[in-house]
C-alpha cells in the first residue's frame, strides 16, 4: 500500500511538471491594456531617508497600503524607481487582492557600498492585472515619492537592554533619527540588541516591551564614533529559558523536551500572570500550553520545569519553542525561540511507475531530473544549515548549562559552608547548654547535701531536746517526791 502511494504522489508530480511545461510553451493571448482603479497609501511619502553606504532601513513604521476599487480580484505587483546602488524590498512584491481589499506592504530601503553620495528620491508603485478574463489588463496606482541622502561618512551605534543587575533582556528596540524634532525610524529589533550603521546626527533609542515605553536616551553622533548605550529598565521578563531533549534509549528516537525556566520581576508584584509555550512545527503554530498560572507574581524569582510532548506525538520538522508571559490576560513578553530539529526513520521509497512513466514520456525525463536534482541539493544545503544550526544550538546550550552548572556548585559551597556554620554554632549552643545543665546538677546536688546536713543537725538537735527534756522530767519527779517527804 505504501509502494503504491508512493507511485501515486510520484505521478502526480510528474503530470504537474508536464503541465507546467505545456503551459510555458503554449501561445501567449494577446495584450489588451485596460485602466482599472487601485490606490496606494500609506507613511512611504513620508519618510525622509538619511543613510550612509553600506546600510539599510527596515521598521514597521515604513509601508504602503495598496488598495483594490474594482469588483474583480487583482494580481499586484510592486514596483520601485531609485538611483544606482539602491534597491527597495518589499514582503509581499507579489500577491492577490479581492475585490474592494487591501494590502499592507512594509518597505526595506537598501543602500550598498557602489551607491553615490548625494539627495535622491525613490518611487514605489503598484502594477496590476486582473485575474480572470480575456488579455491582459494593467492597472498602476499613484506612486509614492520619499527623499533620500546618501552620505559617505557614517558611525556605529550598539544599543541593548539589561535589567538592573546587568542581565540581558529581551525587548523592542528601536531607533530613530531626529530632524526638525520629527522621529524618523531606521531600525528595530525585537531581541533587545540592535547595532547599526547610520549617518552622523541626532538619535533617540527607544526600549519597548508590551508597547510600554521603558528606557529612553537621545545622543548625538558625530563621523566615524562608535556609541555604546545600555538602556535600563525595571521589568517583569525570563531570566533563563532553555530546553533539553530526552530519547528513548531502546529505540533512540525523541521521547520528550526537558523545559526549564526562570522569571525575574525586577517591577512590582503582579496579580494572574500565566506562562505558556507556545510551539511551532516548520513556521506554523502547532500548539500552546499553559505552564503555571499564579494568582500572585512576587518580585524576585520564580522558576519551574516541564516535561513537553507533542500531543499528536513528535513529527519530523524542525520545531520552534518559546516562552510567553500573560498578565491580567494580556500579552506582557515573551522569551527568546529555542529550535529543534526533529528526524524519523524514512519510509522505503518505491517508485516503479513512476519509472515507466519517465521512460515513456523521454523528453521531459531530462527537464525533470535536472528539476528534481537542483531542488534536492538545495533541500540538501537547508537540512545541512539546519543541522549546522541545531549543532551550534546545542553547544550554545550545553556551555550555558555548563556556566549554570559552575553558578550552582559556587552556590552549593557558599551553602555547604553557610551550614557547617550553623552546625558549628549549633554544637556550641548544644556545648553551653549542657555545661548549664550540669551546673545546675552541681548546685541541686550540693543543696541536697545541704539539706540532708541540716536534717542530721536537727535530728541530732532533736535528740538532745529529748534528753533534756528527759532529764528535766525525772528531776521535777525527784524535787517532788523529795518535797513529799518532807
Amino acid at each position: 500500500m505504501s509502494r503504491l502511494d508512493n507511485s501515486r504522489g510520484g505521478l502526480i508530480s510528474v503530470l504537474l511538471l508536464l503541465f507546467l511545461v505545456l503551459a510555458i510553451f503554449s501561445p501567449i493571448p494577446v495584450v489588451h491594456a485596460q485602466e482599472v482603479g487601485i490606490a496606494m497609501a500609506g507613511t512611504f511619502s513620508q519618510q525622509e531617508f538619511e543613510l550612509p553606504q553600506g546600510t539599510e532601513v527596515s521598521s514597521p513604521s515604513v509601508y504602503v497600503v495598496v488598495f483594490n476599487h474594482l469588483s474583480e480580484e487583482l494580481n499586484v505587483q510592486m514596483l520601485f524607481t531609485a538611483p544606482f546602488g539602491v534597491e527597495v524590498l518589499f514582503d509581499h512584491a507579489i500577491f492577490t487582492l479581492p475585490a474592494g481589499g487591501e494590502q499592507k506592504v512594509y518597505i526595506t530601503v537598501k543602500v550598498t557600498e557602489d551607491a553615490v553620495p548625494g539627495e535622491y528620491e525613490i518611487v514605489v508603485a503598484a502594477e496590476a492585472t486582473p485575474k480572470e478574463g480575456e488579455g491582459l489588463k494593467i492597472a498602476t496606482a499613484s506612486a509614492q515619492k520619499a527623499s533620500l541622502v546618501v552620505t559617505g561618512e557614517s558611525a556605529l551605534i550598539y544599543a541593548r537592554v539589561v535589567s538592573p543587575d546587568g542581565d540581558p533582556i529581551k525587548a523592542q528596540v528601536r531607533l530613530f533619527k531626529v530632524i526638525e524634532d520629527k522621529l524618523n525610524e531606521l531600525a528595530l529589533n525585537e531581541t533587545g540588541i540592535l547595532e547599526a550603521k547610520i549617518a552622523p546626527g541626532i538619535y533617540k533609542v527607544i526600549a519597548y516591551i508590551a508597547g510600554r515605553t521603558l528606557a529612553e536616551e537621545t545622543v548625538e553622533v558625530k563621523a566615524g564614533d562608535s556609541k555604546e548605550i545600555t538602556l535600563v529598565v525595571r521589568t517583569v521578563y525570563f531570566e533563563q529559558f532553555g530546553i533539553e531533549p530526552n530519547y528513548n534509549p531502546d529505540t533512540e528516537l525523541l521521547a520528550f523536551v526537558r523545559i526549564v525556566y526562570s522569571i525575574n520581576n525586577l517591577y512590582q508584584a503582579v496579580s494572574n500572570a500565566e506562562v505558556i509555550l507556545v510551539v511551532n512545527r516548520d513556521d506554523n503554530l502547532l500548539e500552546q500550553v499553559s505552564l503555571i498560572l499564579l494568582s500572585r507574581l512576587d518580585m524576585g524569582r520564580t522558576g519551574g520545569s516541564y516535561s513537553y510532548l507533542p500531543a499528536e506525538g513528535w513529527q519530523a520538522g524542525n520545531y520552534g519553542l518559546k516562552l510567553e508571559l500573560y498578565i491580567e490576560g494580556e500579552f506582557y513578553n515573551d522569551s527568546s525561540e529555542e529550535e529543534l530539529l526533529v528526524t524519523l526513520p524514512a519510509a522505503p521509497l518505491g517508485l516503479s511507475v513512476v519509472w515507466w512513466i519517465v521512460a515513456g514520456v523521454a523528453s521531459i525525463v531530462i527537464v525533470i531530473v535536472i528539476i528534481l536534482a537542483v531542488r534536492r541539493r538545495r533541500e540538501e544545503i537547508a537540512k545541512k544549515r539546519r543541522v549546522e544550526r541545531a549543532r551550534r544550538r546545542r553547544e550554545e546550550q550545553a556551555r550555558k548549562r555548563r556556566e549554570e552548572i559552575a553558578k550552582i556548585i559556587i552556590l552549593l559551597g557558599k551553602h555547604r559552608e553557610e551550614l557547617i556554620k550553623k552546625g558549628r554554632e549549633e554544637i556550641a549552643k548544644r556545648r553551653r547548654v549542657e555545661r548549664a545543665r550540669r551546673r545546675r546538677e552541681e548546685q541541686a546536688r550540693k543543696h541536697r547535701e545541704e539539706i540532708a546536713k541540716i536534717i542530721i543537725l536537727l535530728g541530732k538537735r532533736r535528740e538532745e531536746l529529748v534528753k533534756k527534756g528527759r532529764k528535766e522530767r525525772i528531776r521535777r519527779r525527784r524535787e517532788k517526791r523529795a518535797r513529799r517527804r518532807r
